[in-house]
């Protein structure tokens, strides 16, 4: 199961933006936006069919936009602004509570710095001790992304598990395994166990 990075978060006003940039790639008959089916194609030497793969991924991101818009409706673009290029954004457009921090931010030179070496979220908790108030601020607008994520990743795999037939089990330690960050070594597993021997 693949796991997502947050590295830059889009608001829903940029999904039509990036959905025409993508239907123009594809058009091209470039899908590298969509690395696993790249890959995919890669590996099994396939060329991509243009028609049946315009078709089939224009369909898919217009499904992601309309998906996220859902999620997210008319939200502003300030904060947004804010999460992904704060050297950019102006004084007025921060919240009253976190304009002082802010203004430090700004006029700090070792935090530019490390926000163009460093993901959006990890310059932003690297922050927290620094500028509190404006950290938080951000931190909470960022966090829907990945916790929505993780709880459809959650229920998914509930449902792949607990099907029509295994109603009654119990899924606690089988779910464990479906949404832990490793996979289980089964064959590690088995050689530590001892065999039963034979009566």
């Amino acid at each position: 199961m693949p796991r997502f990075v947050l590295k830059d978060p889009i608001t829903p006003n940029e999904t039509s933006a990036l959905a025409k940039k993508n239907n123009k790639k594809l058009e091209e008959n470039k899908i590298y936006m969509l690395p696993t089916l790249s890959a995919f194609f890669e590996e099994h030497d396939i060329e991509p069919d243009k028609r049946i793969t315009t078709i089939s991924v224009k369909e898919h991101l217009h499904m992601l936009a309309d998906e996220i818009s859902s999620y997210f409706p008319n939200l502003p673009d300030t904060p947004f602004a804010l999460a992904r290029s704060p050297f950019t954004v102006k004084v007025e457009d921060v919240p009253e509570t976190a304009q002082e921090e802010f203004i430090e931010l700004i006029n700090n030179d070792t935090a530019r710095t490390d926000f163009s070496t460093m993901p959006v979220t990890k310059f932003w908790i690297k922050c927290l001790q620094s500028y509190p108030v404006l950290s938080e601020t951000v931190l909470r607008l960022l966090l829907p992304f990945p916790t929505t994520y993780l709880c459809e990743t959650g229920f998914s795999s509930l449902l792949v598990i607990k099907y029509k037939y295994r109603s009654r089990l119990v899924v606690e330690d089988d779910l464990h395994c479906a949404l832990a960050k490793t996979s289980p070594r089964i064959s590690d597993l088995v050689r530590k166990k001892q065999s039963q021997p034979l009566h």
